[in-house]
């Protein structure tokens, strides 16, 4: 089963409560013991990315397993001062995940439905 996961990036620049108290309230409810989350982003417009560094710390501390959608990875390696690696490289059509973040407006939301 896949769950769309919207996350208003106003909650991540005011507040990181909403998201930490969420995700950790979601990943007690799952019967697996890992949540996997696939990110989508704008590789257009930085300041619509620039809440990554964030969203990778609190995955991590929930233990999430992250996957990155290629060339918004790319694009965080280049322009975003985020050293991470994600756990996988969203190359192809086939996501598997629990939830999907879109950082990004309209266009990005349907690039990621794309590719769910």
């Amino acid at each position: 089963m896949f769950q769309i996961f919207f996350l208003p990036l106003s909650y991540l620049c005011k507040d990181t409560t909403y998201f930490r108290n969420t995700g950790l309230a979601l990943y007690k409810q799952m019967k697996s013991p890992q949540l996997t989350f696939a990110i989508f982003g704008n590789t257009y417009q930085l300041e619509k990315s620039a809440s990554i560094s964030r969203i990778i710390s609190h995955l991590r501390n929930i233990h999430a397993h992250i996957a990155v959608e290629e060339s918004f990875y790319e694009f965080i390696k280049e322009h975003i001062d985020c050293p991470f690696v994600p756990d996988e490289i969203i190359t192809s059509h086939n996501v598997s995940a629990n939830f999907a973040i879109s950082l990004g407006g309209d266009g990005t939301f349907l690039k990621c439905a794309e590719f769910i």
